[in-house]
C-alpha cells in the first residue's frame, strides 16, 4: 500500500478545489442539498439508536449513536467524489 507525502496530499487537495470551483451553479446547489440531506440522515440514525436502545445499556447507547453519526459525513464525501468524477 502506498502512502502520499504531505506535499502530494496538498497537491491533491488543491486539484480537488480547482475541480469544485469549475462546477456549474446547479451542480453546486445539488451537491449542497445532498450534503445537508446526508448529514441529516446520519443524525437521524444517531437519534434512532439512542432512542430505541434499552436503558440498561447506559452510556453505551451514546457510544453507538456517536459511532453511526459519521455515516452521514462519509456519504457526503463519497457523493461529492462521484459527482466530481462524473460517475
Amino acid at each position: 500500500m502506498s502512502f502520499n507525502s504531505p506535499q502530494q496530499i496538498a497537491e491533491i487537495a488543491v486539484e480537488a478545489g480547482v475541480k469544485k470551483s469549475k462546477l456549474s451553479l446547479p451542480s453546486l446547489l445539488i451537491l449542497g442539498f445532498l450534503a445537508g440531506a446526508f448529514i441529516a440522515f446520519g443524525f437521524l440514525l444517531d437519534i434512532r439508536i439512542i432512542g430505541t436502545a434499552p436503558k440498561e445499556w447506559g452510556s453505551f447507547t451514546s457510544f453507538l449513536g456517536a459511532a453511526v453519526f459519521p455515516v452521514g459525513l462519509i456519504l457526503t464525501v463519497l457523493a461529492a467524489e462521484s459527482c466530481l468524477r462524473g460517475t
